[in-house]
């Protein structure tokens, strides 16, 4: 059995990172001290570099919303992990919480290798079409306003030169540009819709957003580069460039 003591703040940290999960996957699988995995619908994968706070310990966890629940009774005491083969354990100097580890043969999530990742996004340079840090006031309304509109998605609008990021409500009744004059590397007209989840997720500072077409086709794969304070956090996905004649 292996253990590691976190700070107040290494454990919220902690919490932070696993709950901007919690809505989107099942489980979480880290290993040697990393997450990489799909959401449970597909719509997105998930990196997080977790080693300089829990070093490179491996941590399944199953029914990760009602685990991060249980855990948040843990949060402002400092906590210490154990792991073995068999369970793992929080605790503090007042309780204990002990779960037994999922089989992971049936664990829900699973872990992705950085070589599985490269095959399912293999990114190439000379194919990025935009490359722009969001301020986190522009993040922080994209969440709030997609929320009340009640959508899944945000339009990214190729106007030649310059992207526009927008939203509206089904009923077209409510209509938000979130930002624009963001200059792209190719000279491009058309549009893509994105799946909100990672201009939502909790996060500080800016979030590097870049968007790459693969190859001459109209695939596009999207990188949202970011933090939760020292962990950084990477949300891919992919997205189908358009044109108004598709609609």
């Amino acid at each position: 059995m292996s253990q590691i003591n976190l700070s107040v703040e290494d454990f919220e940290s902690f919490h932070r990172s696993l709950s901007i999960m919690r809505e989107y996957c099942e489980g979480c699988d880290i290993k040697s001290g990393i997450v990489r995995q799909r959401a449970k619908d597909a719509s997105a994968i998930f990196e997080m570099d977790l080693t300089s706070i829990i070093t490179d310990i491996d941590l399944p966890i199953d029914l990760l919303k009602e685990q991060l629940d249980l855990l948040k009774s843990f949060l402002t005491y400092e906590v210490a992990i154990e792991t073995s083969n068999e369970d793992f354990i929080f605790s503090d100097n007042y309780s204990k919480l002990k779960v037994r580890s999922p089989d992971p043969e049936y664990i829900n999530t699973r872990f992705m290798t950085s070589e599985d990742l490269h095959n399912i996004f293999s990114i190439e340079e000379d194919g990025l079409l935009l490359s722009y840090r969001l301020p986190k006031v522009v993040t922080d309304r994209m969440k709030e306003v997609t929320k009340v509109f009640n959508v899944s998605s945000m339009r990214v609008d190729f106007e030649g030169e310059t992207v526009k990021i927008s939203a509206k409500n089904d009923g077209n009744t409510r209509h938000q540009d979130f930002i624009g004059g963001i200059t792209t590397e190719k000279i491009l007209e058309g549009y893509s819709e994105l799946f909100i989840t990672p201009f939502v997720i909790d996060h500080d500072g800016d979030m590097l957003f870049q968007m790459y077409q693969e190859g001459d086709s109209n695939v596009i794969i999207n990188k949202f580069s970011t933090s939760i304070a020292d962990i950084d956090v990477v949300v891919y996905s992919r997205s189908t460039l358009r044109t108004s004649e598709d609609d």
